[in-house]
């Protein structure tokens, strides 16, 4: 038998948009403990996919913080920042098939308003982003590389601590 939302709900766990129970990185699921220390992005109450997108971008992060070349630092980090995009969709879901949306950077303005400043930023870079994984190396400054880097980095920095998405 399939244990609905409410049942989830009433028996203290915590449930995603699907109503999915959440569970942290540790397999457990429930109600998120009130510390009031913002734990770290392993953590985080989300769904395992999510969990797996932001590991992800962390991993492409140290990649682009390790990348000599500027189009590779921009490549790595620009990925990061659509993992991390990903990691946002995967816990609040996809907008309904009425309202399409084409990429993900239109995913996550549509379901994620917090984050619509991010999703412009990187959705500026996208076919750059397209352009350097097609083989086709742009120039690519090392001051946008960098830049890149340090946005990505920040915009993981939101997701893991949604106060700061109300902050940018």
């Amino acid at each position: 038998m399939a244990i609905g939302r409410a049942d989830r709900e009433r028996q203290g766990g915590a449930v995603g948009r699907a109503g999915e129970p959440l569970a942290m990185a540790d397999g457990r699921s429930g109600t998120p403990p009130r510390t009031g220390i913002q734990p770290d992005f392993e953590a985080l109450w989300c769904t395992p996919a999510a969990q797996d997108l932001l590991v992800r971008a962390a991993r492409e992060l140290r990649a682009a913080e390790g990348a000599a070349d500027p189009a590779d630092r921009f490549l790595h980090a620009h990925l990061a920042a659509l993992r991390t995009a990903g990691a946002v969709i995967a816990v609040r879901g996809r907008p309904t098939a009425r309202a399409r949306a084409r990429t993900a950077w239109e995913i996550l303005s549509r379901v994620a308003p917090e984050y619509r400043a991010w999703a412009t930023y990187f959705a500026a870079g996208a076919d750059l982003r397209a352009a350097l994984e097609s083989g086709r190396r742009s120039e690519v400054s090392q001051a946008r590389a960098d830049h890149v880097l340090s946005m990505a980095r920040m915009f993981l920095g939101a997701v893991q601590d949604p106060s700061l998405a109300r902050a940018s």
